[in-house]
């Protein structure tokens, strides 16, 4: 191996070991917090997280003992529980003819920017069976549960949101923000294991870095001593 290869590969490992720590960071623990705020108070009404327990949850995110304390309660779960939502099936199907999807996994399967775009595009349809609808979904049986913060759109007559009937409580930056917090704790949600991955990423890389120079020496040590004992033959 001729010292250009050995620099390239370590300036290839220095790259690697520079990009990991922002790799580790990529998910912002306040923007997730918030994320599950808004979920709890806009979405487990109707929807669970079947895989996610709520212990779980306040030990990767750093929920504080009262915020914890609040959902269970809101809740009436335990800890150790998984984050189901009150709703029966009876009620579900007298209210949407259905029971609300797990939402799990809705952002490994969909994508993020479909689950962004979607939550985003509700307006009015009278015609449909909730008086809503969602170009992403036609006839969708969800209303909008974010009509206050967002405001109220109309249609376009082709099966598109039209004008603004009314506006929110937020403006469109804030409400923007509080979509893509509640997109990051779905995210969140699908691949909870995610956050330890990136925490232990730049050890493993760099333990990988440090092992490849000591292989890369022993190596050295041993061609040396077989070219001197080949001499010495």
């Amino acid at each position: 191996m001729s010292r250009a290869t050995v620099r390239r590969a370590w300036l290839a490992w220095a790259g690697v070991l520079m990009l990991a720590p922002s790799l580790a960071a990529a998910s912002d623990p306040a923007s997730l917090r918030r994320g599950e705020r808004m979920f709890i108070q806009q979405c487990a009404a109707c929807h669970s997280l079947r895989y996610l327990r709520y212990s779980t949850v306040q030990q990767d995110l750093g929920l504080s003992a009262q915020e914890m304390q609040d959902d269970l309660q809101r809740f009436q779960a335990r800890p150790d529980a998984a984050m189901l939502t009150p709703m029966t099936a009876a009620i579900a199907k007298l209210g949407f003819a259905k029971m609300p999807p797990d939402l799990s996994l809705e952002v490994a399967v969909r994508g993020r920017s479909w689950v962004r775009q979607y939550l985003g595009s509700f307006y009015l349809d009278p015609s449909s069976p909730q008086g809503w609808n969602n170009p992403l979904l036609p006839n969708v049986a969800m209303p909008d549960p974010f009509w206050r913060q967002q405001g109220i759109r109309g249609g376009d007559g082709h099966g598109q949101p039209g004008a603004w009937l009314q506006p929110g409580e937020l403006k469109p930056e804030a409400f923007s923000r509080q979509l893509d917090d509640l997109v990051d704790f779905l995210q969140y949600a699908a691949t909870p294991d995610a956050l330890k991955r990136r925490s232990l990423g730049p050890w493993v890389l760099l333990f990988l870095a440090v092992f490849t120079g000591l292989a890369y020496l022993l190596k050295r040590a041993w061609w040396r001593e077989l070219r001197e004992t080949g001499r010495s033959d």
